[in-house]
């Protein structure tokens, strides 16, 4: 049986372990089972009010006022001012989702942690939180950087393919984006080849689009971006906005490859980074994806390629002030 490693399958996980760790002797309750206990907790009813990401709001029917959501384990003692509650569900989205995750978030978090780490400034912002990316990489991507960085200065050609793009096959991981660039833009991107990497219930779709295009655009299935395979591309592709940070990014830059991201939030750590070439816009694509695929990539300093390693994230971590928050134990 293959595991089901959905985003909804891993929040339920994460609330599960919330619920057993802070909420002891809860459980998961139906939608029949939660109208009991509102009923006998004084609501006249109950509606399903809107859904976002894995949660849906649930509004008390009592009265018209709009109500507010709380996400505390002792909801139910709490007074009938209280007129909507978070429960975890199935996975919709409608227009109010972005509030309602915000929401829970906010709530969880100042009820349970000193402080929030965000990994980028593409999260949401929360109370009592910093901005650090606290992430690195596996040190094998390290090791295919050095082995490079030694073949140019040997004076070998340490990279002889083009670009390609490696992700889950879903358009929201960048796919649209990058086909619509170079769908819109196949004449002044003439001669680019790129591959794409990736397994995903989009992935005949994305297939079908590639065809249509006059640019030679590959798709194939997805593999571990440290496979041999990957070892000789100069340039790495990475429209995707969807990221807190972008672990590919970072192991395409551990790997010495030159990177070609859009400016955004999520990719603010990598700017320091010499290979790395950002864009606004669509001209700003072109101009950048053409410049990398006539330059050559710089040698990493050994400083440059320990910033990307799990080592440089704890240094950076343990920076971080947030041991004075912690409450002192005796």
């Amino acid at each position: 049986m293959i595991p089901d490693t959905s985003t909804c399958v891993k929040t339920i996980c994460q609330t599960d372990m919330i619920m057993m760790t802070q909420n002891p002797g809860g459980k998961e309750r139906s939608e029949k089972e939660i109208l009991a206990l509102a009923t006998a907790a004084g609501f006249r009813g109950m509606r399903i009010d809107c859904f976002g990401f894995d949660s849906s709001e649930l509004a008390d029917t009592s009265s018209k006022d709009e109500g507010f959501s709380s996400y505390d384990s002792d909801f139910l003692d709490s007074s009938k001012e209280e007129e909507a509650f978070i429960i975890d569900l199935d996975s919709k989205t409608n227009k109010e989702a972005g509030e309602v995750s915000r929401r829970k978030k906010s709530r969880s978090t100042t009820q349970f942690s000193n402080m929030v780490i965000r990994l980028s400034a593409a999260t949401q912002e929360l109370p009592r939180s910093t901005i650090c990316n606290v992430h690195g990489v596996n040190p094998k991507f390290l090791e295919i950087g050095n082995k490079k960085k030694a073949q140019q200065q040997n004076g070998e050609k340490a990279f002889t393919k083009g670009a390609y793009y490696i992700g889950k096959m879903v358009w929201s991981k960048g796919y649209k984006e990058l086909l619509k660039l170079l769908r819109d833009h196949q004449k002044e991107l003439a001669g680019l080849e790129v591959d794409l990497y990736g397994n995903g219930e989009d992935s005949a779709a994305v297939q079908e689009a590639a065809k249509k295009l006059a640019l030679a655009v590959m798709v194939h299935p997805g593999r571990d971006h440290a496979d041999p395979l990957f070892l000789d591309y100069k340039v790495f592709l990475n429209p995707s906005t969807t990221d807190v940070v972008c672990t590919t990014t970072a192991e395409a830059l551990a790997m010495g490859k030159i990177v070609v991201y859009v400016n955004h939030p999520l990719n603010e750590f990598f700017k320091q980074f010499p290979n790395c070439r950002t864009y606004d816009n669509a001209k700003g694509f072109v101009e950048a994806t053409n410049k990398a695929l006539n330059d050559e990539p710089s040698p990493l300093t050994d400083d440059q390629l320990h910033k990307l390693s799990w080592e440089a994230a704890t240094e950076r971590f343990l920076k971080l002030p947030i041991w004075m928050l912690c409450p002192q134990r005796s």
